[in-house]
């Protein structure tokens, strides 16, 4: 269409696709010669998924409904069944109940019916096992194999007694790079999840030919999006999958976090050192799947040789979810009585993206390039910017700021020794230049024999290692 979303896809049976404003998918309704069931899609004020509704493309009768329960940050918690039966029956049952840990872990699948009708009744009370099912999954989070709680009893041979148990395995999946389930490599069983975790939409292609996340739905087979990117960026397609690099990144909400393709010529390494720090762990969890911050778009470019004077820059913006409204740029601009909602996506028309920009060779024509240099390979610099985007985050959610604080104020933060940002940096170097923690224990001593009104602190030591930590 014009805002260029698939509409029509005659190999499978589509006849048309119709959307809402913000995106969604409406309906699925079927040519007339099709055997798949039509579709209908309910979600809630946020534009959270909270009913599926399957019709019988023939007839035109409903077949079964799925309802989803929501917890306030969108969780599914569980689900709920029901289904039409012959002359003016019905069936509602409890389907599957979500576990969580800090993510979802797996469910508790064991059906619980609520209302029947006609109705049964049975005085037999059972104990059911294998119906707590928990996902394994990889670093992309892939659903590779459920297991269940049934443990299975092992004899090793020597005597009647069980020796050792082993667990009971409910599916396993192998993957190619987008997504499809590989012949000869996957035994189903009917588990709702798969690639990347997302939940199966088989009623739309087949049999795990259509994952849905929060704002598009994927068909892994071409590894492209049946929607525009709502947070698109210039230097890739807006229908683009997974960055077009299954094997390192995923993308459970149709959005996350980006490094372009100049970007990881320049500094894949710098960012694989920052990615395995303490707080480069952190950061990426909290703006990855399941984290708090996973709503907010984090976009990792280069500059233009043109741009001058320093080794990186983070710049806000306002990003336009709809194609009628243009991006705004944020640093500085004080918010009146929204900021809060808007840094938590609750705005209809803009989500918040980070756009953190490296300086190509890491500014090599300043005169301090090979110390910049080096901070750029180690990381120290993707940290520096990262920190920019957290303190960016809290000023948007204070509603006493309300903005994205000015970099020098941010600066100030990131040198008081009494927050967090200080000792995250000092540990970072602690931890990839061990012998400068050594030196500096040594030279804290020898300060501390020479005066004791003055403490010789890491930022001391550091600052003469590095002039340019600040």
């Amino acid at each position: 269409d014009e805002e260029g979303r698939l509409v029509k896809d005659v190999t499978e049976g589509i006849h048309q696709i119709v959307w809402r404003v913000d995106g969604k998918v409406r309906e699925i309704n079927r040519t007339s010669t099709s055997t798949r069931s039509r579709l209908k899609f309910d979600y809630d004020a946020m534009g959270r998924r909270i009913a599926k509704h399957v019709y019988n493309n023939q007839t035109g009768l409903l077949e079964k409904s799925t309802y989803y329960l929501l917890d306030a940050q969108g969780n599914t918690m569980s689900t709920y069944d029901y289904a039409p039966g012959p002359n003016q029956t019905m069936s509602y049952q409890l389907k599957e109940r979500h576990i969580f840990g800090s993510a979802r872990l797996g469910m508790y699948a064991e059906s619980v019916l609520l209302v029947e009708n006609p109705s049964t009744e049975n005085s037999n009370v059972l104990v059911n096992q294998g119906f707590k099912q928990y996902e394994m999954t990889n670093h992309l989070g892939n659903v590779l194999t459920v297991i269940h709680d049934i443990k299975i009893p092992l004899n090793n041979g020597t005597g009647p007694a069980v020796s050792s148990n082993r667990v009971g395995i409910r599916t396993c999946s192998d993957y190619s790079p987008f997504g499809v389930e590989l012949d000869g490599r996957t035994v189903s069983g009917g588990y709702r999840f798969g690639y990347q975790g997302s939940e199966k939409d088989d009623e739309v292609k087949g049999n795990s030919n259509s994952y849905t996340t929060e704002f598009r739905q994927l068909d892994p087979r071409l590894g492209r999006w049946l929607s525009v990117d709502p947070k698109s960026n210039a230097t890739e397609s807006t229908y683009s999958g997974l960055g077009n690099n299954p094997n390192l990144f995923n993308d459970i909400l149709g959005d996350t976090i980006k490094r372009t393709a100049a970007f990881d010529k320049e500094y894949y390494n710098s960012y694989i050192k920052f990615s395995q720090s303490k707080v480069g762990k952190k950061f990426i969890e909290d703006f990855g799947i399941g984290g708090k911050y996973e709503h907010v778009s984090v976009v990792f470019d280069v500059l233009n040789h043109s741009e001058a004077g320093f080794s990186g820059q983070t710049s806000a913006f306002a990003m336009p979810k709809k194609p009628s409204i243009i991006p705004v740029a944020l640093d500085g601009i004080q918010f009146t009585d929204n900021s809060l909602e808007f840094a938590q996506n609750k705005s209809t028309d803009y989500y918040l993206e980070f756009r953190i920009q490296l300086h190509p060779n890491g500014n090599c024509s300043n005169d301090y390039n090979s110390q910049e240099l080096e901070r750029v390979k180690n990381g120290a610099v993707i940290l520096h910017e990262t920190q920019h985007v957290m303190l960016g985050i809290l000023g948007l959610m204070n509603k006493n700021i309300a903005r994205i604080p000015l970099s020098y104020d941010q600066h100030t933060d990131m040198n008081d020794s009494n927050k967090e940002f200080y000792w995250q940096r000092i540990n970072y170097w602690w931890q990839f230049t061990p012998i400068w923690y050594n030196d500096f224990k040594k030279r804290q001593k020898e300060e501390s024999n020479q005066s004791s009104k003055q403490i010789y602190t890491p930022i001391n030591y550091i600052h003469e290692k590095d002039q340019f930590f600040y």
